[in-house]
């Protein structure tokens, strides 16, 4: 009899044991999953340090400890009452033509009102009230395909969610999950997310940095970049990138 009762309080025990386990496991995969939701509807941005600007960054590849230089990219905002417009010309090395891209945003919460996108291989231009409304043009096969779609969403532009980044609450340890729309006609969806998956102090040039890791699902998560931000004036000072083991570098022109 007595076995019998340590018997049960074995099963008793192991059973509560795995009860915990269980909970234990659910409150972790909660933990993981709690990162940040950041939309315009609850962005908290840091305004003091939004301002007018222009800047270039040098472009460059890695080719084992060799530098090389690809391209110019130079981008100016200029903000309004009521709204910022970002330009970005990137001139290429090897092309003749720039690639110019002008996004207009709502300035308190980045909201998205305009984008335009236009270089050698198509010209894009989009607007956003209660629709997505545009155009894409492919100039290889000559196809002007419209765009007319629902915005239900609560996101950002992908072309502004770069600079997005560097007015957030960043921290040591800061993660979000930052909803995009990226429109590519060959993709069926085009609300998408980036993910900042890890922020952390340094120093870069002298200066008191954010290093903040960066991936998106516009290339599948197959390339991270990590910026790395002056903690006081938020000037992007370098970007790193790895696109599937290709290394390349922007470098702020100083």
């Amino acid at each position: 009899m007595k076995t019998l009762k340590k018997k049960s309080f074995r099963v008793l025990l192991s059973k509560i044991n795995m009860k915990k386990i269980i909970l234990l496991l659910f409150l972790t995969s909660v933990k993981i999953s709690a990162q940040a939701l950041v939309t315009p509807t609850n962005v908290k941005l840091s305004q003091k340090t939004i301002h007018n600007e222009t800047y270039t960054m040098k472009w460059f590849a890695k080719q084992g400890e060799q530098k090389i230089e690809i391209a110019d990219v130079s981008t100016k905002v200029t903000k309004s009452k009521n709204e910022i417009l970002i330009i970005t010309s990137v001139k290429m090395k090897m092309a003749s033509d720039p690639w110019t891209d002008s996004t207009k945003v709502g300035r308190k919460n980045l909201t998205p009102i305009y984008h335009s996108s236009f270089n050698k291989q198509r010209d894009m231009v989009l607007k956003f009230s209660k629709k997505v409304e545009g155009y894409y043009f492919d100039k290889n096969s000559k196809i002007k395909s419209l765009i007319y779609k629902d915005n239900k969403g609560n996101f950002f532009d992908s072309n502004v969610y770069p600079y997005l980044i560097r007015f957030l609450p960043l921290k040591e340890n800061y993660t979000a999950t930052i909803p995009i729309f990226d429109y590519n006609p060959t993709n069926k969806k085009q609300l998408l997310n980036a993910y900042i998956k890890n922020t952390k102090g340094g120093k870069l040039l002298n200066k008191e940095v954010f290093i903040v890791t960066v991936s998106d699902e516009i290339s599948g998560e197959s390339t991270t970049s990590t910026y790395y931000i002056d903690c006081y004036t938020r000037q992007l000072l370098k970007q790193e990138i790895n696109a599937n083991g290709r290394q390349m570098t922007m470098e702020l022109v100083l």
